[in-house]
């Protein structure tokens, strides 16, 4: 089980201010791409998921490591890089989660990482579902792009547009072994509009653990303030640094076990984002 982390093993905080600066000072003033920060924040959030399931090889049984070669030792045909049975100990174990993992998606970029993780998931032998409560056309840029890599392996994203299907989610939520909220971001503030507000109410219903990515949708990261409809997680996969609002005492029945994700951003920028915010 991946254990909650207190304030103290934080580190920074960033605002939603500085997140939204953060991700452009990473485009544009190291040439980061924001599809590889969207690649490295969902895949990390499905090793949590995996870790949280028992998905990896126990750390109590080490993987054998291949010996040193030594001419003249042993079989002088097999070299430690083709020992079989140490590359085998070494490969990641799996194990089903009981149930597919289900996916809820809005339109931002919050929404990519749910489509990243959907893809990871899938690539690693997991049940996969994606329900999308947007028309593809009016996704993000970079979700755009995964939602079109989904779409060029045949993966099925079951698309609500605008509208929703109770009935449909409902039968979903069911069988899920897991909820992945990737519904609203770090930007969302207020009440979340129709029909999400409906979607989270059964979302948090299921009786299923949820994992939230970056924050619980109806939380605002800022204040940690909870809107009428506000997912309930079971974890949350906040990314390069912890938000002020989720480490509010009021939050934490909706955070959960807080876990922050490195997406591959520079200390250096992370320490510019905070001194161009100190005030003068």
């Amino acid at each position: 089980m991946v254990r909650g982390h207190f304030p103290k093993d934080f580190g920074p905080i960033l605002s939603r201010e500085q997140v939204r600066l953060l991700d452009r000072w990473a485009v544009e003033n190291y040439g980061m791409s924001g599809l590889v920060l969207m690649e490295n924040a969902g895949r990390g959030a499905v090793d949590v998921l995996c870790r949280l399931e028992g998905c990896f090889a126990s750390e109590e049984e080490p993987p054998a490591v291949p010996q040193k070669h030594h001419p003249g030792q042993g079989d002088s045909e097999s070299p430690p890089w083709d020992n079989k049975k140490a590359w085998r100990q070494l490969r990641v174990r799996h194990r089903d989660f009981g149930g597919p993992v289900v996916i809820c998606c809005g339109r931002g970029n919050n929404a990519g990482d749910g489509l990243v993780m959907a893809r990871h998931l899938w690539l690693r032998g997991h049940a996969v579902r994606v329900f999308l409560w947007s028309k593809p056309e009016e996704l993000s840029p970079d979700a755009s792009a995964n939602y079109a890599i989904l779409q060029k392996t045949r993966f099925p994203v079951e698309c609500f547009s605008a509208g929703h299907d109770p009935e449909r989610l409902a039968q979903a939520l069911a069988e899920a072994s897991w909820i992945v909220d990737a519904l609203l971001g770090t930007g969302a503030r207020g009440q979340p509009r129709p029909p999400l507000d409906a979607v989270i109410a059964q979302m948090n219903a299921a009786g299923k653990p949820i994992l939230a990515v970056d924050l619980p949708s109806g939380l605002d990261c800022q204040t940690g303030q909870a809107a009428e409809a506000t997912i309930r997680a079971a974890v949350t996969c906040t990314f390069a640094a912890a938000k002020p609002g989720l480490l509010r005492p009021e939050a934490q029945p909706y955070v959960g076990h807080l876990v922050v994700l490195d997406i591959g951003t520079p200390p250096s920028l992370l320490h510019e984002v905070l001194a161009s915010s100190r005030p003068e």
